[in-house]
């Protein structure tokens, strides 16, 4: 086992440990102490990434180095909605800043052809984009325009990591556009869960799949320079 193996070993342990103690924690009444795991979550990762992402190119090193921390801002954000509603429009702030960086990252590899898969995948996102906002628009109140212009930026990532077909190696993309997957399956049933229904095991579902987005997400982008 090399060293690289054994720190990548180590790190995954450490970080499914720490997603298990969250949802744990998270499910019981003892969900004060999130506000020290849930953030270590992608906290870990961004340290994880910042040691070995250095040798990635600069142009995508550093907005995923900045989607990682506005996302940390933002899930730290989120836990204190309860306090005050300003707390979530600051979440949401953050994550759409950290949506914008993995954007900008994304982009620096973008592929001018359009497939014909390429065309329908767009349709099937827009369609999706806007049977969401039909199904939340109601429920939004004064957060209709903050909404709209988060579900377009997400959209928007989704959209640039499958831009990066044929870019990339088969590895670096397939991870990053699993990761943008589930990054807009979580972030859409968190806001069906509060705008709309409440979604059973709801925690669980959002967590799981926004942890698996970012770790997908960084492990593509370090596989970016690898076969």
């Amino acid at each position: 086992m090399t060293k690289n193996t054994k720190h990548y070993n180590l790190f995954l342990l450490f970080f499914f440990t720490i997603l298990i103690v969250d949802l744990i924690i998270g499910s019981s009444s003892y969900d004060l102490y999130r506000r020290i795991s849930k953030p270590l979550i992608i906290g870990s990762l961004l340290i994880y990434f910042y040691y070995n992402g250095q040798d990635l190119p600069k142009k995508v090193f550093r907005p995923v180095l900045i989607a990682l921390f506005f996302s940390v801002v933002g899930d730290t954000a989120l836990l204190y909605e309860n306090v005050s509603p300003h707390f979530f429009t600051i979440g949401l702030g953050a994550f759409l800043l950290a949506h914008v960086s993995y954007s900008v990252a994304f982009a620096k590899y973008w592929n001018k052809k359009n497939h014909a898969v390429f065309w329908l995948i767009l349709i099937l996102v827009i369609i999706y984009g806007i049977g969401l906002f039909y199904a939340l628009k109601d429920n939004l109140g004064p957060l209709i325009i903050p909404v709209v212009i988060y579900i377009l930026v997400i959209l928007s990532m989704f959209i640039t990591a499958l831009k990066r077909q044929d870019k990339v190696n088969r590895k670096s993309f397939y991870f990053v556009l699993i990761g943008a997957l589930l990054f807009m399956i979580s972030d859409s049933v968190l806001a069906i869960d509060k705008f709309l229904i409440e979604v059973p095991l709801s925690l669980i579902i959002i967590m799981s799949t926004y942890a698996f987005a970012q770790l997908a997400i960084v492990f593509g982008i370090l596989k970016h320079n690898k076969e």
